[in-house]
């Protein structure tokens, strides 16, 4: 099709995400509630998570991030499992510039994929088959490129998690996060709630 140009769909399929330049899901990637309550995490009727992974090349937004309400959590969630941003504020009748904090928070983000952008969006996405961490509240998620694993890690269940977790095969050669409020010695992470980081390993 023509530059400039992009052509999507509304809800996930294996048969048409190949022919398509994106998938503006429905719920959106945003929208999944990941709050652990009680040491219970609650029932998602619809989550792409599976889909994500068996089709780590489809381009799915982030739908539905419309105002300034629970920022972190769901622009957590596009760094997490590699989402398109979809500023769609009010539904398309908005400007980002309406949303401040949206906006502050999502630059935050974006500095933080594009300093390892080789390997978040050039890698593959292998869920947390190399991860082990010691508490449940922590999300993670890894992308594997040339001998390198960026693992992704998040909370936003919790004031504050430490916790102590194991990546298979690999070795952390340094690690950052979007707030500057995420600390790491060794194999303890602390994330602070609705924190997000990033852990750049390579294969031992």
């Amino acid at each position: 099709h023509s530059k400039g140009l992009t052509i999507g769909i509304e809800h996930a399929s294996d048969i048409t995400a190949g022919c398509v330049d994106y998938i503006h899901s429905m719920p959106g990637g945003a929208a999944v509630n990941g709050k652990i309550i009680d040491g219970i995490k609650p029932f998602i009727p619809t989550d792409f998570d599976y889909f994500h992974y068996i089709f780590p090349e489809a381009k799915i937004s982030n739908r539905e991030i419309r105002d300034d309400n629970d920022i972190e959590r769901r622009v957590n969630r596009m760094l997490l499992f590699d989402l398109q941003c979809d500023v769609e504020i009010k539904r398309c009748r908005d400007v980002i510039g309406t949303t401040p904090h949206y906006k502050e928070y999502l630059k935050l983000v974006n500095d933080l994929r594009s300093r390892y952008k080789d390997i978040l969006l050039n890698g593959q996405m292998t869920g947390a088959r190399e991860v082990v961490c010691s508490d449940p509240v922590v999300i993670c998620n890894a992308f594997r490129k040339d001998g390198q694993l960026a693992v992704v890690m998040t909370q936003s269940s919790k004031d504050s998690v430490t916790a102590e977790f194991v990546i298979r095969g690999y070795e952390v050669i340094e690690y950052a996060s979007a707030r500057n409020d995420v600390s790491l010695t060794g194999n303890t992470i602390t994330l602070p709630c609705d924190s997000v980081a990033v852990i750049l390993c390579r294969k031992v």
